[in-house]
Order: structure tokens, then C-alpha cells, then sequence
């Protein structure tokens, strides 16, 4: 019992730093996402200037950053505004790609916890698979012998009959 205690609490921690790494992997996305801008004096087409966020408090700015991050990260939408200028279309992108990889590293290690916690059950299934075609391949080996014994004797039967 405790064999599966320990496999449960490991994938639990597995499973809590995927999402760690993820969540940080969003707050680093969403600190450039804003910091771009910023370093380009914010220009009237990017989506700080369209929001009218340039002289906001740092924690309005990094929560609508956040947002579109995670918007994008989650291939859910822009945010507000669509991109405009090329640097926000490239930021975008570069979203959209890493989202992508996270997701598809969260079903993966989901998939693989999912396989391991029931490791014992699956392999005894497949034990038991084995031994019952075994079992299966023994018996229908014997049937068969046992219908050619009966196939040879009939007809010996039967040669000896029709010739007395």
C-alpha cells in the first residue's frame, strides 16, 4: 500500500510542477508581452496605447499583460485587440507556439500518470491474457486430437464393418 501511496503523492507532484512551470512560463510571456512595447516608447498601434494603459498603476498593466498572454497561450484569442503592428504579430506567435508546447506536454505527462498509477492492474490483465490463451490454445489442441482420434477410428471402424 505503500508502493501506490508514494506513486500517487510523486505524480501529484509531477503534475503540480507541469502546472508551476506553466504558470511561470504565462507570467514570463505576459512580462514581455508589455515589456516590448514599453521598450519601443509605446507606439500608437500596440495594444498598451489601444487600451489607454501607458500611465496605469504596474498592477493593472501586468494583469491585462497576463491576460493577453494567457489569451494567446491558450489559443483563445488576441485579448482585446487583434495585433497590429509586426511586433505584435511576432509575439503572438511566439505565444501561440509556446501555449502549444505546454499543452501538449500537460496531456502527455497526463497520459503517462494515468498509465503508471494502474501499472499492477494492467499488467495483471496481461497475465492473465496470456495464461488464458494458453489455457485456450491447450484445450482447442486437445479437441482437435481428440477429433482426428475419432476421425481415425471411425473410419476404421466403418473399413472393418463394410468388409465383414
Amino acid at each position: 500500500i505503500f508502493h501506490m501511496t508514494y506513486d500517487l503523492a510523486s505524480a501529484m507532484v509531477r503534475i503540480v510542477n507541469l502546472i508551476g512551470m506553466m504558470l511561470l512560463l504565462c507570467h514570463w510571456d505576459g512580462c514581455l508581452q508589455f515589456l516590448v512595447p514599453m521598450l519601443q516608447d509605446f507606439p500608437a498601434d500596440c495594444w498598451v496605447s489601444k487600451n489607454k494603459m501607458v500611465n496605469d498603476t504596474w498592477g493593472q498593466q501586468y494583469s491585462y499583460a497576463l491576460f493577453k498572454a494567457m489569451s494567446h497561450m491558450l489559443c483563445i484569442g488576441y485579448g482585446m485587440y487583434p495585433p497590429v503592428g509586426m511586433t505584435d504579430v511576432w509575439l503572438t506567435i511566439l505565444s501561440m507556439i509556446v501555449g502549444a508546447t505546454c499543452y501538449a506536454m500537460f496531456v502527455g505527462h497526463a497520459t503517462a500518470l494515468i498509465q503508471s498509477l494502474d501499472s499492477s492492474r494492467r499488467q495483471y490483465q496481461e497475465k492473465v491474457s496470456q495464461n488464458y490463451l494458453f489455457c485456450f490454445l491447450v484445450v482447442v489442441n486437445i479437441g482437435l486430437s481428440f477429433a482426428f482420434l475419432f476421425h481415425i477410428f471411425w473410419t476404421i471402424e466403418v473399413y472393418f464393418r463394410t468388409r465383414s
